[in-house]
């Protein structure tokens, strides 16, 4: 039987969910006949960022979840990927509407998996809830790991995106600058999780005065208060030296200032930033990361060099990584996104969502 293929996405996420459904569009002839259509949910404002997609793909914007729900229900061979969470309690609400769990999968976007004590019936509940999906899909091994211990769940799965996008910027034999120890990303997006204060601390006792330190904050804009923080923080302690990006740079642009940066300090504990993270370890420069974050853990688990943040210091700014080291880390990123690797896993993916009975 063939199936429609209903995706589902947060409006707010404009630098991730319009990249996504253009590769999902690009990879829809690999999946025939198993799926016949892919048609895209998306729950907030329709913006500018999804103008162009409107043209070439089924995309329906919903501004509450019962309208989305009620939509749903007038599908009838259907599957359904949720990426991220596109509203909260998404999967009770679904469980309680009367959809089937076992057709649905869902791509984890690094979101948290702790409970308080008092959370304990939340906890049992969304184990109840992890257990009946098609599959998790996670896209860092940390992730991977803690959704198998928690949920004690075998339907968790490791499989980065598949990201024609990145594959091609290395086949077009993307280059880097070399390096001068100056210019350094730190974060990369307004958000909260960031935790751009302890990277600002870090680099406040550095003894450099000619670093340029570029912190985005062009994506996830919700909380202005914390991005007039941010501002406030990084030109109380650095002056000059913080350079607060606010504008949304179009994917090439985006790339460009990625290969003028000499390293990246992203002090997040969560799962974020993976496109920087992988473009620039790709081009041989360094990632500053907490020891303790699922970040660290994933990529290294992976066989990838990555420092921790306590390891900042004038010297290990200042200096790149060796030879050997950079070759390292390029061959493990290419490896990740080998296009008929990444194909291949794709497929069974979906075959798998697929073969559930109805």
């Amino acid at each position: 039987m063939n199936y429609v293929i209903i995706h589902f996405f947060k409006a707010s996420s404009s630098a991730t969910s319009p990249v996504i459904i253009e590769q999902i569009l690009a990879d829809s002839h690999l999946l025939r006949p198993l799926v016949e259509k892919h048609v895209f949910f998306i729950f907030g404002e329709k913006t500018d960022y999804y103008k162009e997609l409107t043209k070439k793909a089924s995309l329906f914007f919903f501004q509450d979840k019962n309208s989305l729900i009620q939509h749903l229900k007038t599908y009838q061979d259907y599957r359904l990927i949720v990426h991220g969470l596109p509203f909260k309690s998404i999967f009770k609400d679904f469980l309680f509407s009367g959809i089937k769990l076992k057709n649905i999968s869902w791509v984890n976007w690094g979101h948290g998996h702790s409970y308080s004590r008092r959370e304990l019936f939340k906890k049992l509940l969304d184990k109840y809830i992890m257990q009946k999906l098609n599959s998790i899909i996670a896209l860092t091994k940390y992730d991977e790991y803690l959704m198998e211990r928690l949920y004690k769940s075998n339907n968790v799965h490791f499989l980065p995106y598949r990201s024609e996008s990145i594959q091609n910027l290395f086949h077009n034999s993307l280059t880097s600058i070399k390096h001068s120890g100056r210019n350094i990303l730190l974060g990369v997006s307004a958000g909260k999780p960031q935790r751009h204060a302890v990277g600002i601390e870090y680099l406040s006792k550095l003894n450099l005065k000619d670093i340029n330190v570029f912190s985005p904050l062009s994506y996830n804009i919700n909380d202005e208060n914390y991005i007039q923080s941010v501002i406030d923080v990084g030109q109380q302690k650095l002056g000059d030296h913080f350079n607060p990006v606010k504008k949304l740079m179009p994917i090439d642009e985006y790339v460009d200032f990625l290969r003028k940066m000499d390293m990246i300090i992203l002090p997040s504990l969560k799962q974020n930033g993976l496109f920087n993270i992988y473009i620039l370890l790709y081009l041989g420069k360094k990632i500053f990361v907490p020891e303790k974050s699922n970040i660290y853990i994933s990529l290294t688990k992976l066989g990838l060099q990555v420092e921790t943040l306590d390891s900042i210091n004038n010297y290990s700014v200042t200096t790149e990584y060796d030879k050997d080291i950079q070759r390292k880390n390029k061959q493990i990123i290419l490896d990740l996104f080998d296009l008929d690797k990444t194909a291949e896993n794709m497929k069974l993916f979906y075959s798998k969502l697929c073969s559930t009975k109805k």
